[in-house]
């Protein structure tokens, strides 16, 4: 997910991205 414009930084607005990465290694993919 992305959550645009959470806080400035040296004068820009800065974008939070959440990233998630399931390690699974049984599971078949998809």
């Amino acid at each position: 997910g992305q959550m645009p414009q959470v806080g400035v930084k040296f004068g820009r607005w800065l974008d939070l991205t959440f990233m998630q990465l399931v390690l699974n290694p049984g599971a078949e993919p998809t």
